[in-house]
Protein backbone atom coordinates (compact mmCIF):
# COMPACT_ATOMS: atom_id res chain seq x y z
CA UNK A 1 0.00 0.00 0.00
CA UNK A 2 1.49 3.22 -1.02
CA UNK A 3 1.86 5.97 1.56
CA UNK A 4 -0.55 8.80 1.40
CA UNK A 5 0.70 11.78 -0.49
CA UNK A 6 1.82 14.67 1.75
CA UNK A 7 0.06 17.85 1.02
CA UNK A 8 2.62 20.65 0.72
CA UNK A 9 1.79 23.88 2.48
CA UNK A 10 1.62 26.76 0.11
CA UNK A 11 4.53 29.12 0.53
CA UNK A 12 3.98 31.96 3.01
CA UNK A 13 3.58 35.18 1.24
CA UNK A 14 5.28 38.16 2.98
CA UNK A 15 2.93 40.77 4.31
CA UNK A 16 2.94 43.99 2.49
CA UNK A 17 4.99 46.63 4.27
CA UNK A 18 3.13 48.99 6.55
CA UNK A 19 2.87 52.38 5.00
CA UNK A 20 3.60 55.28 7.39
CA UNK A 21 0.80 57.68 8.14
CA UNK A 22 1.05 60.75 6.02
CA UNK A 23 2.52 63.84 7.65
CA UNK A 24 -0.06 65.50 9.87
CA UNK A 25 -1.88 62.19 10.48
CA UNK A 26 -2.90 60.72 13.77
CA UNK A 27 0.61 59.69 14.90
CA UNK A 28 3.87 60.36 13.10
CA UNK A 29 6.13 59.07 15.92
CA UNK A 30 8.30 56.01 15.17
CA UNK A 31 8.42 53.05 17.55
CA UNK A 32 11.95 52.45 18.88
CA UNK A 33 13.75 49.55 17.32
CA UNK A 34 13.58 47.28 20.38
CA UNK A 35 11.79 44.09 21.26
CA UNK A 36 8.19 44.22 22.41
CA UNK A 37 8.93 43.35 26.12
CA UNK A 38 11.88 45.72 26.37
CA UNK A 39 9.78 48.51 24.97
CA UNK A 40 6.95 47.80 27.42
CA UNK A 41 9.40 47.69 30.37
CA UNK A 42 10.91 51.02 29.39
CA UNK A 43 7.46 52.56 29.14
CA UNK A 44 6.67 51.25 32.66
CA UNK A 45 9.87 52.79 34.11
CA UNK A 46 8.87 56.39 33.24
CA UNK A 47 6.29 56.84 36.06
CA UNK A 48 8.85 55.56 38.59
CA UNK A 49 11.52 57.92 37.31
CA UNK A 50 9.10 60.84 37.47
CA UNK A 51 8.15 60.00 41.06
CA UNK A 52 11.80 59.91 42.07
CA UNK A 53 12.50 63.26 40.43
CA UNK A 54 9.48 64.86 42.13
CA UNK A 55 10.54 63.47 45.51
CA UNK A 56 14.05 64.85 45.09
CA UNK A 57 12.69 68.28 44.19
CA UNK A 58 10.36 68.30 47.22
CA UNK A 59 13.19 67.37 49.59
CA UNK A 60 15.45 70.05 48.05
CA UNK A 61 12.70 72.65 48.50
CA UNK A 62 12.23 71.74 52.16
CA UNK A 63 15.96 71.96 52.83
CA UNK A 64 16.16 75.36 51.12
CA UNK A 65 13.21 76.67 53.15
CA UNK A 66 14.80 75.54 56.42
CA UNK A 67 18.11 77.18 55.52
CA UNK A 68 16.40 80.46 54.57
CA UNK A 69 14.31 80.45 57.75
CA UNK A 70 17.39 79.95 59.91
CA UNK A 71 19.21 82.72 58.04
CA UNK A 72 16.27 85.09 58.58
CA UNK A 73 16.14 84.22 62.28
CA UNK A 74 19.84 84.89 62.60
CA UNK A 75 19.50 88.25 60.84
CA UNK A 76 16.58 89.27 63.05
CA UNK A 77 18.63 88.58 66.16
CA UNK A 78 21.75 90.28 64.84
CA UNK A 79 23.02 93.32 66.78
CA UNK A 80 21.55 96.61 65.66
CA UNK A 81 24.94 98.02 66.33
CA UNK A 82 26.14 100.97 68.23
CA UNK A 83 27.39 104.04 66.50
CA UNK A 84 30.77 103.39 68.04
CA UNK A 85 31.12 99.87 66.69
CA UNK A 86 30.23 97.91 69.81
CA UNK A 87 27.37 97.42 72.22
CA UNK A 88 29.34 97.88 75.40
CA UNK A 89 28.62 94.35 76.60
CA UNK A 90 24.84 94.86 76.41
CA UNK A 91 22.42 92.42 74.79
CA UNK A 92 22.15 93.09 71.06
CA UNK A 93 19.45 95.49 69.87
CA UNK A 94 17.26 94.14 67.05
CA UNK A 95 17.15 96.27 63.90
CA UNK A 96 14.62 99.06 64.28
CA UNK A 97 11.33 98.36 62.53
CA UNK A 98 8.26 100.53 63.05
CA UNK A 99 4.77 99.16 62.69
CA UNK A 100 2.01 101.25 61.12
CA UNK A 101 -0.53 103.21 63.18
CA UNK A 102 -3.70 104.23 61.37
CA UNK A 103 -4.43 107.83 62.27
CA UNK A 104 -3.19 110.49 64.67
CA UNK A 105 -5.16 109.45 67.76
CA UNK A 106 -2.82 107.83 70.32
CA UNK A 107 -4.37 105.97 73.23
CA UNK A 108 -3.26 107.38 76.56
CA UNK A 109 -1.72 110.56 75.15
CA UNK A 110 -3.92 112.70 77.40
CA UNK A 111 -4.84 116.13 76.06
CA UNK A 112 -1.59 116.50 74.10
CA UNK A 113 -1.55 118.48 70.87
CA UNK A 114 1.21 118.28 68.26
CA UNK A 115 2.03 120.79 65.54
CA UNK A 116 3.75 119.40 62.42
CA UNK A 117 5.39 121.64 59.82
CA UNK A 118 6.25 121.11 56.16
CA UNK A 119 7.59 123.67 53.69
CA UNK A 120 4.04 124.68 52.75
CA UNK A 121 1.74 123.97 55.71
CA UNK A 122 1.28 123.37 59.43
CA UNK A 123 -0.89 120.55 60.70
CA UNK A 124 -2.41 120.65 64.17
CA UNK A 125 -3.42 117.27 65.61
CA UNK A 126 -5.30 116.48 68.81
CA UNK A 127 -3.77 113.18 69.92
CA UNK A 128 -6.75 112.23 72.10
CA UNK A 129 -9.31 112.35 69.29
CA UNK A 130 -7.17 112.38 66.14
CA UNK A 131 -8.87 115.58 64.95
CA UNK A 132 -6.61 117.57 62.62
CA UNK A 133 -6.46 120.94 60.90
CA UNK A 134 -4.12 121.70 57.99
CA UNK A 135 -3.25 125.33 57.26
CA UNK A 136 -1.22 126.60 54.31
CA UNK A 137 1.75 128.69 55.49
CA UNK A 138 4.78 130.46 54.00
CA UNK A 139 7.91 128.39 53.52
CA UNK A 140 10.63 128.74 56.19
CA UNK A 141 13.31 131.16 55.05
CA UNK A 142 16.20 128.92 56.09
CA UNK A 143 17.24 127.22 59.34
CA UNK A 144 14.21 127.72 61.55
CA UNK A 145 12.48 126.69 64.73
CA UNK A 146 8.88 125.91 65.67
CA UNK A 147 7.59 127.05 69.08
CA UNK A 148 4.14 126.35 70.51
CA UNK A 149 2.04 127.59 73.40
CA UNK A 150 -1.58 127.28 74.42
CA UNK A 151 -3.58 127.67 71.19
CA UNK A 152 -0.79 128.94 68.93
CA UNK A 153 2.43 128.07 67.13
CA UNK A 154 5.21 130.34 65.86
CA UNK A 155 7.70 129.61 63.07
CA UNK A 156 10.88 131.72 63.13
CA UNK A 157 13.92 131.73 60.87
CA UNK A 158 17.05 131.78 63.01
CA UNK A 159 18.82 135.13 62.79
CA UNK A 160 16.36 136.51 60.21
CA UNK A 161 13.03 138.39 60.40
CA UNK A 162 10.96 135.88 58.41
CA UNK A 163 8.38 133.67 60.03
CA UNK A 164 4.72 133.70 61.07
CA UNK A 165 2.30 133.37 63.98
CA UNK A 166 -0.50 130.82 63.60
CA UNK A 167 -3.36 130.78 66.09
CA UNK A 168 -5.70 127.80 66.25
CA UNK A 169 -8.55 128.32 63.81
CA UNK A 170 -6.90 131.22 62.00
CA UNK A 171 -4.46 131.84 59.20
CA UNK A 172 -0.75 132.74 59.34
CA UNK A 173 0.12 136.29 60.43
CA UNK A 174 3.33 138.24 59.98
CA UNK A 175 5.63 138.22 63.01
CA UNK A 176 5.48 141.35 65.17
CA UNK A 177 8.66 143.45 65.06
CA UNK A 178 9.86 142.26 68.47
CA UNK A 179 9.74 138.66 67.25
CA UNK A 180 11.32 139.51 63.90
CA UNK A 181 14.30 141.05 65.67
CA UNK A 182 14.83 138.06 67.95
CA UNK A 183 17.72 135.71 67.23
CA UNK A 184 15.63 132.81 68.44
CA UNK A 185 12.36 132.12 70.29
CA UNK A 186 11.66 129.76 73.21
CA UNK A 187 8.41 128.85 75.04
CA UNK A 188 7.68 130.90 78.17
CA UNK A 189 4.36 129.62 79.45
CA UNK A 190 0.89 129.32 77.97
CA UNK A 191 0.72 132.60 76.05
CA UNK A 192 4.25 134.00 76.03
CA UNK A 193 7.67 133.55 74.47
CA UNK A 194 11.28 134.23 75.35
CA UNK A 195 12.73 136.42 72.59
CA UNK A 196 16.53 136.16 72.55
CA UNK A 197 18.01 139.46 71.39
CA UNK A 198 21.31 140.10 69.59
CA UNK A 199 24.31 140.55 71.95
CA UNK A 200 25.01 143.98 73.40
CA UNK A 201 28.28 144.55 75.29
CA UNK A 202 28.87 140.81 75.60
CA UNK A 203 25.38 139.93 76.89
CA UNK A 204 22.36 138.44 75.16
CA UNK A 205 19.08 139.37 76.80
CA UNK A 206 16.02 137.17 76.51
CA UNK A 207 12.84 139.11 77.23
CA UNK A 208 9.37 137.71 77.76
CA UNK A 209 6.81 138.87 75.19
CA UNK A 210 3.30 137.99 74.08
CA UNK A 211 2.13 137.19 70.54
CA UNK A 212 1.83 140.90 69.73
CA UNK A 213 5.47 141.40 70.71
CA UNK A 214 4.63 143.38 73.87
CA UNK A 215 6.72 142.88 76.99
CA UNK A 216 5.26 140.67 79.71
CA UNK A 217 6.38 142.27 82.98
CA UNK A 218 10.03 143.23 83.44
CA UNK A 219 11.41 139.66 83.36
CA UNK A 220 14.77 139.25 81.60
CA UNK A 221 17.22 136.37 81.26
CA UNK A 222 20.85 137.33 80.68
CA UNK A 223 23.11 134.96 78.75
CA UNK A 224 26.83 135.71 78.27
CA UNK A 225 27.38 136.03 74.53
CA UNK A 226 30.54 133.95 74.80
CA UNK A 227 28.46 130.88 75.63
CA UNK A 228 26.62 131.06 72.33
CA UNK A 229 22.91 130.71 71.62
CA UNK A 230 20.97 128.53 74.09
CA UNK A 231 20.03 125.23 72.50
CA UNK A 232 17.25 124.17 74.87
CA UNK A 233 14.86 125.39 77.54
CA UNK A 234 13.44 124.28 80.87
CA UNK A 235 10.11 125.48 82.22
CA UNK A 236 11.80 128.56 83.72
CA UNK A 237 15.30 128.72 82.20
CA UNK A 238 17.39 128.56 79.06
CA UNK A 239 20.15 125.97 78.70
CA UNK A 240 23.41 126.26 76.81
CA UNK A 241 26.42 123.97 76.55
CA UNK A 242 29.98 124.56 75.39
CA UNK A 243 33.41 122.95 75.77
CA UNK A 244 33.60 124.08 79.41
CA UNK A 245 30.31 122.57 80.53
CA UNK A 246 26.56 123.10 80.73
CA UNK A 247 24.87 126.27 81.99
CA UNK A 248 21.43 127.40 83.10
CA UNK A 249 20.30 130.99 82.63
CA UNK A 250 17.33 132.13 84.75
CA UNK A 251 15.67 135.44 85.52
CA UNK A 252 17.44 135.45 88.91
CA UNK A 253 20.86 134.71 87.39
CA UNK A 254 22.89 132.02 85.70
CA UNK A 255 25.13 129.19 86.86
CA UNK A 256 27.28 126.43 85.50
CA UNK A 257 25.55 123.20 86.40
CA UNK A 258 28.23 120.84 85.14
CA UNK A 259 31.75 120.75 83.75
CA UNK A 260 30.74 117.77 81.67
CA UNK A 261 28.90 117.25 78.39
CA UNK A 262 25.31 118.40 77.98
CA UNK A 263 23.31 115.33 76.92
CA UNK A 264 19.64 116.30 77.24
CA UNK A 265 17.08 118.57 78.86
CA UNK A 266 13.61 117.99 80.27
CA UNK A 267 10.92 120.19 81.74
CA UNK A 268 12.88 120.67 85.00
CA UNK A 269 16.05 118.57 84.67
CA UNK A 270 19.31 118.66 82.73
CA UNK A 271 21.18 115.43 81.94
CA UNK A 272 24.98 115.66 81.69
CA UNK A 273 27.98 113.34 81.39
CA UNK A 274 30.47 114.03 84.18
CA UNK A 275 33.89 112.56 84.94
CA UNK A 276 35.88 112.67 88.19
CA UNK A 277 39.63 113.22 88.54
CA UNK A 278 40.26 109.49 88.24
CA UNK A 279 38.51 109.45 84.86
CA UNK A 280 35.40 107.59 86.02
CA UNK A 281 32.36 108.98 84.18
CA UNK A 282 28.61 108.69 84.68
CA UNK A 283 25.42 110.30 83.48
CA UNK A 284 24.01 112.77 86.00
CA UNK A 285 20.66 114.44 86.75
CA UNK A 286 20.92 118.14 87.55
CA UNK A 287 17.91 119.92 89.05
CA UNK A 288 17.85 123.45 90.33
CA UNK A 289 18.17 123.55 94.13
CA UNK A 290 18.93 119.82 94.49
CA UNK A 291 22.09 117.72 94.73
CA UNK A 292 23.14 116.05 91.46
CA UNK A 293 22.12 112.40 91.08
CA UNK A 294 24.47 110.00 89.30
CA UNK A 295 23.14 107.20 87.08
CA UNK A 296 25.75 104.41 86.91
CA UNK A 297 23.25 101.98 85.34
CA UNK A 298 23.59 103.70 81.95
CA UNK A 299 27.38 104.07 81.82
CA UNK A 300 27.97 101.01 79.62
CA UNK A 301 25.02 101.82 77.38
CA UNK A 302 26.12 105.38 76.68
CA UNK A 303 29.76 104.54 76.08
CA UNK A 304 28.61 101.85 73.66
CA UNK A 305 26.37 104.26 71.75
CA UNK A 306 29.02 106.92 71.39
CA UNK A 307 31.98 104.65 70.72
CA UNK A 308 33.32 105.15 74.27
CA UNK A 309 33.62 108.89 73.57
CA UNK A 310 30.49 110.43 75.03
CA UNK A 311 32.09 113.79 74.39
CA UNK A 312 30.99 113.34 70.78
CA UNK A 313 27.41 113.83 72.01
CA UNK A 314 28.08 117.55 72.53
CA UNK A 315 25.95 119.70 70.26
CA UNK A 316 23.63 116.90 69.16
CA UNK A 317 21.09 117.30 71.93
CA UNK A 318 18.56 115.07 73.58
CA UNK A 319 15.29 115.30 75.47
CA UNK A 320 14.25 113.77 78.81
CA UNK A 321 10.81 112.34 79.47
CA UNK A 322 8.79 114.33 82.05
CA UNK A 323 9.12 111.47 84.56
CA UNK A 324 12.92 111.37 83.93
CA UNK A 325 12.81 107.66 83.14
CA UNK A 326 13.78 107.84 79.46
CA UNK A 327 16.16 109.98 77.46
CA UNK A 328 15.97 110.31 73.68
CA UNK A 329 19.41 110.94 72.16
CA UNK A 330 20.47 111.90 68.68
CA UNK A 331 23.62 109.99 67.72
CA UNK A 332 26.53 111.63 65.85
CA UNK A 333 26.39 108.79 63.32
CA UNK A 334 23.77 106.11 62.57
CA UNK A 335 23.65 102.57 63.88
CA UNK A 336 23.95 99.65 61.46
CA UNK A 337 20.19 99.73 60.93
CA UNK A 338 20.40 103.42 59.95
CA UNK A 339 18.82 104.86 63.10
CA UNK A 340 20.10 108.14 64.53
CA UNK A 341 17.62 108.46 67.41
CA UNK A 342 17.88 106.03 70.35
CA UNK A 343 15.96 105.93 73.63
CA UNK A 344 17.76 104.82 76.79
CA UNK A 345 16.03 103.68 79.98
CA UNK A 346 17.93 105.61 82.66
CA UNK A 347 17.13 103.03 85.35
CA UNK A 348 18.65 100.07 83.48
CA UNK A 349 20.47 101.18 80.31
CA UNK A 350 17.99 99.29 78.12
CA UNK A 351 17.76 100.86 74.66
CA UNK A 352 15.18 101.19 71.89
CA UNK A 353 15.93 102.50 68.39
CA UNK A 354 13.60 104.73 66.39
CA UNK A 355 13.79 103.72 62.70
CA UNK A 356 15.19 106.16 60.16
CA UNK A 357 17.36 109.26 60.39
CA UNK A 358 16.61 112.65 61.91
CA UNK A 359 17.02 115.62 59.58
CA UNK A 360 19.02 118.23 61.46
CA UNK A 361 19.77 120.42 58.45
CA UNK A 362 16.58 122.40 59.09
CA UNK A 363 17.36 123.32 62.67
CA UNK A 364 15.83 121.82 65.77
CA UNK A 365 12.37 120.68 66.87
CA UNK A 366 12.59 117.10 65.70
CA UNK A 367 11.36 115.27 68.81
CA UNK A 368 9.19 115.97 71.87
CA UNK A 369 7.43 114.04 74.64
CA UNK A 370 3.75 114.30 75.39
CA UNK A 371 3.34 116.17 78.71
CA UNK A 372 2.22 113.00 80.51
CA UNK A 373 5.37 111.13 79.40
CA UNK A 374 3.49 108.34 77.59
CA UNK A 375 4.80 109.01 74.06
CA UNK A 376 7.89 110.38 72.40
CA UNK A 377 7.00 111.89 69.03
CA UNK A 378 9.87 112.17 66.56
CA UNK A 379 10.54 112.92 62.91
CA UNK A 380 12.76 110.46 61.07
CA UNK A 381 12.97 110.15 57.29
CA UNK A 382 10.37 112.93 57.14
CA UNK A 383 7.72 110.77 58.83
CA UNK A 384 6.09 110.92 62.26
CA UNK A 385 7.07 108.11 64.64
CA UNK A 386 5.64 107.50 68.10
CA UNK A 387 7.43 105.58 70.86
CA UNK A 388 5.07 104.23 73.52
CA UNK A 389 6.86 104.18 76.90
CA UNK A 390 4.36 101.59 78.23
CA UNK A 391 4.86 98.98 75.53
CA UNK A 392 8.31 100.14 74.32
CA UNK A 393 7.06 99.83 70.74
CA UNK A 394 7.63 102.33 67.92
CA UNK A 395 4.95 102.97 65.29
CA UNK A 396 4.80 105.11 62.16
CA UNK A 397 1.80 107.40 62.45
CA UNK A 398 -0.38 107.78 59.36
CA UNK A 399 -2.48 110.79 58.44
CA UNK A 400 0.29 113.40 58.25
CA UNK A 401 1.72 115.32 55.29
CA UNK A 402 4.87 113.99 53.65
CA UNK A 403 8.38 115.39 54.19
CA UNK A 404 7.83 116.80 57.68
CA UNK A 405 10.41 119.36 58.85
CA UNK A 406 9.54 120.21 62.46
CA UNK A 407 7.27 119.23 65.30
CA UNK A 408 6.47 120.80 68.64
CA UNK A 409 4.21 119.91 71.58
CA UNK A 410 3.00 122.66 73.94
CA UNK A 411 3.98 122.20 77.57
CA UNK A 412 7.03 119.98 77.14
CA UNK A 413 10.66 120.10 76.08
CA UNK A 414 11.67 119.73 72.45
CA UNK A 415 14.91 118.70 70.79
Amino acid sequence: MEPAAVQEEPPVQPEPPVQPEPSGGPDTRTTPEVGPMEYVQRRRRWPVVLLVVVAVLVVAGLVTAIVLQRAASTAAGAPAADAGGGNGGLPSIPPAVAGEHDGLALEGAGDAVVYLQTTTAVQRADLATGATALTATPAPGGVSSLVAGQGFVVSKTTGAPSGFVLRDGGGPQVLPVALQEAVRLYPAGAGALWALQPPVQGIRNAVQVDLQGSRVGATTIRVPAGLGVPTAHLSDALVVGDAQGAYEARPDGGRRISRGVLLATGTDTVLTWDCDKAGKCDARYNRNGQEPQYLPAVRISLTGLYGKDVGSAAGHGGVLSPDRRWVALQLPKPTRSGATLVLVDLSSGHRVEVPGAMARTDGTDQAAWTPNGRYLLALTDGRLRAFDATTEKVVTVAGTPADLLHLTVPGTSTM
